[in-house]
């Protein structure tokens, strides 16, 4: 009787960073692991200090290391990012939650071997960060915010206050501080070199895009686009285009992936914005309220604003507005063929009837 055999086929993983290190970050201390026959102990435990952190380079260095990948534990690796970085480094911040999915090792001390073995096999793909300028941009502009917020509760406080002393004088001024306000922190009066990419922005897109939302989106991102291989990549890192929870062949589900991105929230406030605009992305925002929800059709419009700025700054040409008409033309052509397509299949014709004049 004839025996069958099983196929045997190569492993397809290969060794793609063979110089890669693995470090768990720490509030405290962080624990580096590079390759073990790049030194007798392979695995060691540095401070969080700064002399202790240019150590830590300095050992990466002897050990020929020159890609390293490290979890992004609360804002304890920013320095440490930085300071690798700045001594020509390949740093790739990944998500712990991306690497909890790969079944291993786990504990303390394992972790940075666990992140070095699957770096060393190209299991893992860094986080975006943008630039150095548009980080410090970026600084600048939560720092704001945070700032602002934090002015809106002190406010509150202190018109309270004014209240339970019996001084109404909300009721003969509108704002006590709208004068102060509008000086606090304007990101179009400090500075401005950096602001250009958002001036840009706002010229090419003359919608209801105003100059906070555009620096917000350049403060996030950036002006350089060759992070993101196409316009769906940015998209779905912006957390704006539909899931894809697909069992057997039927949609599960198509909700959008929670994400607390600051971009992206710009961008729905500008496509909620176009509720009583006359242009082509108003009349798109429109058609979707009309088909979904209010929440769905913000989204859809979100998503489209990032599509469009994508191609703007990836080309560098301006977005021309058809105008309502234009889309609503457009539209009912779609309708027209889809409807001829329909009657096609099912052995008719559709014919036209007469307008009267």
């Amino acid at each position: 009787m004839a025996t069958c055999k099983r196929p045997t086929t190569e492993s397809a993983i290969t060794l793609t960073h063979p110089n890669a290190a693995g470090i768990d970050i720490g509030s405290a201390s962080h624990f580096c692991a590079v390759p073990p026959d790049r030194d007798d102990e392979p695995v060691r435990e540095f401070q969080s200090f700064t002399a202790d952190l240019h150590r830590l380079a300095d050992w990466l260095d002897a050990c020929n290391v020159d890609t390293v990948a490290m979890e992004s534990t609360g804002v304890y690796w920013i320095a440490l990012y930085e300071l690798l970085e700045s001594r020509g480094f390949t740093v790739l911040l990944v998500n712990a939650r991306h690497v909890k999915n790969v079944s291993g090792r786990k504990s303390d001390v394992l972790d940075c071997q666990w992140l070095q073995q699957l770096m060393s096999y190209g299991l893992l793909h860094g986080a975006f960060r943008p630039a150095e300028q548009v980080c410090v941009l970026r600084s600048l502009t939560r720092q704001r915010t945070m700032l602002l917020r934090s002015q809106g509760r002190l406010v509150q406080h202190m018109q309270k206050a004014l209240v339970q002393m019996d001084m109404q004088l909300a009721n003969v001024i509108s704002d006590v501080v709208a004068r102060q306000a509008r000086r606090f922190c304007d990101p179009c009066q400090s500075g401005r070199d950096r602001q250009e990419p958002a001036r840009q922005l706002v010229r090419r897109t003359p919608l209801r895009v105003d100059v906070t939302t555009a620096f917000v989106v350049v403060s996030e991102v950036g002006a350089d686009m060759g992070r993101f291989p196409s316009d769906k990549h940015f998209a779905f890192w912006l957390g704006l285009c539909p899931g894809t929870k697909i069992t057997g062949g039927k949609v599960m589900s198509g909700k959008t992936k929670r994400c607390a991105n600051r971009a992206a929230q710009a961008l729905r406030l500008a496509a909620a914005a176009l509720r009583s605009s006359q242009s082509a992305l108003g009349a798109y925002y429109r058609r979707m309220c009309a088909r979904m929800d209010r929440p769905k059709a913000v989204t859809a419009a979100a998503h489209k604003l990032a599509r469009l700025i994508y191609a703007m700054l990836t080309n560098g040409q301006e977005y021309t507005d058809r105008g309502q008409d234009y889309f609503e033309e457009r539209y009912r052509q779609r309708v027209l063929h889809n409807l001829a397509e329909r009657a096609k299949a099912m052995g008719m014709q559709l014919v036209p009837s007469e307008v009267p004049t």
